[in-house]
């Protein structure tokens, strides 16, 4: 019987500290784990003399990292050279936060072996309980960065997982940042004013730092972030997108496509500053990111999925749906009346803001995922069960009283959208 690669590798990961999944975050141990992540990342078996350095950057922001990250890797276009990418969190499978060269995730046999391997290796030069107390994210950010190097990947791209200042991420000192758009989120951790998150968030940068590149902000203006960028690196070179666009496309208009669309204009900008080789003809597709399955029942019917989870990503998603697709020549009214959004929300995160983002939009057939994993059930807003969700929907989606359904509110809830994508093609 072959191995199960994938359950070999999530049995080792699990076995390490997941902040993940229990949602707490202390502030001193994550900065104190950078040391230690620094001092392994210093070790021969992430460096060679004969390699030549890899451009990196680190991605941060509140909304819009996962679709820059994507976008950096699938343009760029360096003839006989790879790229990696490492995101997170993942939809279905870990291996899917390690990339090289594609869309397509690691595979598990190769993601176990290097593991193994690089665990070997590490255990001959520092104690293993030091390796043992490293953290699930910590793990995977090594494992990127040691797989990336055995690659000799030219271009390296790492997403932070949350924050930038204590993020692991942060101990591969990329010379080049990439900063995304500013919205509050986990304010317990990262702040409660805008100003505070974006410290936060750019807390990433080191005294190596050579450039920051900037998505158009709405919560906080330039001048914080120079400010905040200058303390921590004087000698960084800042761009402002689209003000330091030279092309007149991108300064005649802006938001004239959905958010991965500006997205991409956005990693062709920095590509081109960078001077980075790079192919920008056609529109990304993003796993998780206003990803539609069409399904042909009594006329044509859309499940959708966004991973956008607070309020303001909510507001563009549903916008960028209403503006951009159109099934059988609906009105825009027409659009939002027959679609039902499903809110996922996970346990201990506010619902009422999410849901007023949804209403503001002009989708009033809401329903909220409950269960064991997910937040409480919110006054004013309709509930549904993991149980009976995919088939209510089903029903509803044959018998016509939807054209749509939305999946909104957290990564969590991809499976169940795929789980209701494939029973309905069936």
């Amino acid at each position: 019987m072959p191995l199960d690669y994938l359950s070999l590798l999530k049995t080792e990961l699990n076995s390490h500290i997941n902040h993940e999944k229990d949602r707490v975050f202390k502030i001193s141990s994550l900065l104190n784990s950078q040391n230690k992540l620094r001092r392994i990342l210093s070790q021969e078996i992430f460096s060679s003399k004969k390699r030549k350095k890899a451009t990196r950057f680190s991605v941060v922001g509140s909304n819009g990292k996962g679709s820059t990250a994507f976008s950096l890797a699938l343009l760029a276009n360096i003839k006989g050279k790879e790229i990696g990418l490492f995101t997170s969190p993942h939809l279905i499978s870990v291996c899917e936060r390690i990339r090289i060269n594609s869309i397509k995730s690691i595979p598990p046999k190769k993601a176990w072996q290097l593991l193994e391997e690089l665990k070997a290796q590490l255990h001959k030069t520092i104690d293993k309980t030091e390796y043992a107390s490293l953290s699930y994210f910590e793990i995977l950010t090594i494992l990127a960065c040691y797989i990336f190097h055995k690659h000799n990947c030219a271009i390296e791209i790492y997403e932070a997982g949350l924050g930038g200042r204590f993020d692991a991420t942060r101990s591969i000192n990329a010379e080049n940042t990439v900063l995304t758009l500013i919205d509050k989120e986990h304010t317990e951790i990262l702040g409660k004013h805008p100003k505070d998150i974006l410290k936060e968030k750019l807390g990433i940068l080191n005294k190596d730092s050579r450039t920051l590149f900037c998505m158009p902000q709405t919560q906080v203006n330039n001048e914080d972030i120079k400010e905040l960028a200058y303390k921590i690196a004087p000698q960084i070179t800042i761009y402002f997108y689209p003000a330091d666009d030279e092309s007149h496309e991108a300064n005649s208009h802006r938001k004239s496509g959905n958010y991965i669309q500006e997205n991409q204009k956005f990693a062709a900008f920095i590509l081109k500053k960078m001077k980075i080789p790079f192919n920008d003809t056609k529109l990304l597709n993003i796993p998780g990111r206003l990803e539609k399955h069409t399904i042909h029942s009594k006329g044509i019917k859309e499940v959708i999925f966004d991973t956008a989870h607070n309020p303001s990503a909510i507001t563009r998603t549903l916008g960028d749906l209403v503006h951009t697709y159109k099934v059988d020549g609906e009105t825009a009214a027409s659009y939002t009346q027959k679609s039902l959004v499903i809110l996922a929300v996970l346990a201990n995160r506010p619902v009422a803001p999410m849901h007023d983002a949804i209403k503001k939009a002009g989708f009033q057939l809401t329903k909220q995922l409950t269960g064991d994993k997910w937040a409480k059930a919110t006054s004013g807003l309709g509930i549904i069960t993991e149980a009976n969700l995919i088939y209510k929907l089903l029903k509803n989606l044959k018998e016509d009283k939807l054209n749509r359904v939305i999946f909104l509110g957290t990564h969590r809830s991809y499976s169940i959208f795929l789980d209701l994508v494939a029973l309905a093609k069936s």
